[in-house]
């Protein structure tokens, strides 16, 4: 479908520092911003004049326990925590963490997205 819809501001988010930019940016210029992953489940009808910022934060790798920024008890031994950026695909993940011996994701296997949109439960809406 090809709608002649355009976004005035865009901005690729990469990195942590560029989130941070583009949201000052928005609110010194009195901007809303949209935060987008892929985009695919998504239909514009009118031009945006809100800032759209891209995901693209790439990037996965294994956090010790001690690294994380919040508190986390376990009750078992082999627990592994991955931080993953949220551009991502999602089944890439998937495979690859079956690859890498972490099984239980497997079963959230071919659902289509970004990991970004996992926590709002919209990968594959």
């Amino acid at each position: 479908m090809a709608l002649p819809v355009v976004a005035q501001r865009y901005a690729r988010i990469t990195q942590l520092e560029d989130l941070s930019a583009a949201r000052n940016y928005c609110h010194q210029h009195g901007l809303n911003w949209l935060l987008l992953g892929g985009g695919s489940n998504m239909i514009l009808t009118q031009d945006l004049q809100s800032l759209v910022m891209h995901m693209a934060i790439v990037g996965k790798h294994w956090v010790p326990a001690e690294n994380l920024h919040c508190t986390v008890q376990t009750s078992g031994k082999g627990i592994r925590y991955l931080q993953v950026g949220g551009g991502e695909n999602w089944d890439d993940l998937v495979a690859w963490s079956i690859a890498e011996g972490a099984y239980g994701l497997q079963n959230l296997s071919l659902i289509p997205g970004l990991v970004g949109a996992a926590p709002v439960q919209n990968i594959g809406a």
